[in-house]
């Protein structure tokens, strides 16, 4: 097993550098800008409690994987990228679905969407929580949650 130390672009070396090997990211918050791309095979990444990974995941054409137990989360500004997770992968011959069990998907910003399947890409959820932020119409710094859990496995 590989760990994935809080820092700029841990969670983007620690997935490149892991081969067969599976990825725990340490308890923290993890930060990156623009995004992280996963091509590999049979990725799998778990999250100790109480970690959030903050910043914009593409899963490419030909990947696959396993993501448990990891909060991921997107904050899109003006005129950004507004799809936090893109999932392109998880088709094609020889390549399982990209499989997320017990996670939280977040995003927020005007228009932004947490989770976008494209194309032939197939994903398993299963009792995950999708959904967003909004800032409330108070003005204050508190947050609202609007969030759909996912209990049981989809196939999209």
């Amino acid at each position: 097993m590989l760990r994935a130390a809080r820092g700029p672009r841990s969670p983007h070396r620690a997935i490149a550098a892991a081969g067969d090997r599976a990825v725990l990211v340490e308890q923290g918050w993890h930060r990156w800008e623009g995004q992280l791309v996963v091509s590999g095979r049979d990725v799998r990444l778990s999250s100790q409690l109480h970690s959030s990974l903050t910043g914009r995941w593409v899963l490419a054409r030909g990947s696959c994987g396993f993501i448990q137990h990891t909060a991921m989360l997107y904050s899109c500004a003006a005129g950004a990228e507004q799809t936090g997770i893109l999932v392109l992968g998880g088709s094609g011959k020889g390549v399982g679905p990209w499989k997320f069990e017990h996670c939280r998907m977040y995003s927020h910003g005007a228009g932004s969407v947490a989770l976008v399947c494209s194309g032939a890409s197939r994903v398993l959820l299963s009792s995950c929580i999708l959904g967003g932020h909004s800032p409330q119409v108070d003005g204050t710094q508190s947050k609202t949650r609007l969030s759909t859990r996912v209990t049981r496995a989809i196939r999209v």
